[in-house]
């Protein structure tokens, strides 16, 4: 099962709450899901899966991983762990995910991929079709005013 988070790392560190533990097949699949999460929203920006975990990106998997847990666990009707009412471990891990995939962040040692961004070439030039809505795909009249202006 390919993960980033170190489940007894996480169990130790994170739940602490005497002899009641989390479930270790909740705590899997959690971490089984950040994993997935995270490589999809990297995928195609750095090669995914790692073979060498940034430090990063653990961080990220251990704050997907303990907010996917604790929900995974209240969806079974577990009253254990009461819910982060802002989600905000999750939103963190999320936004740090999104900084890292537009550039944003780095992750050190980590080589990104050629961007898959496009460049367009439509300085100076204006446009004869409107093709942002499906309903504007024949030339905008405005436009065409425009080309004429500019050849007299």
């Amino acid at each position: 099962m390919a993960t980033y988070t170190d489940i007894g790392k996480l169990r130790t560190d994170v739940f602490k709450v005497g002899d009641d533990n989390m479930d270790e097949r909740v705590l899997n699949r959690a971490s089984v899901m950040a994993y997935n999460i995270i490589n999809a929203r990297l995928d195609g920006i750095y090669a995914v899966p790692f073979t060498t975990t940034p430090a990063l990106i653990t961080d990220i998997s251990d704050l997907l991983t303990k907010a996917l847990s604790l929900t995974l666990a209240l969806r079974r009707g577990g009253t254990l762990f009461a819910p982060d009412e802002k989600g905000s471990e999750a939103d963190i891990a999320m936004k740090m995910l999104d900084d890292i995939a537009s550039g944003k962040l780095s992750l050190v040692g980590v080589t990104r991929l050629a961007t898959r961004d496009g460049e367009h070439t439509l300085d100076g030039y204006i446009r004869l079709f409107d093709l942002d809505d499906i309903y504007d795909q024949l030339p905008d009249q405005n436009y065409i005013d425009d080309v004429e202006a500019e050849r007299t």
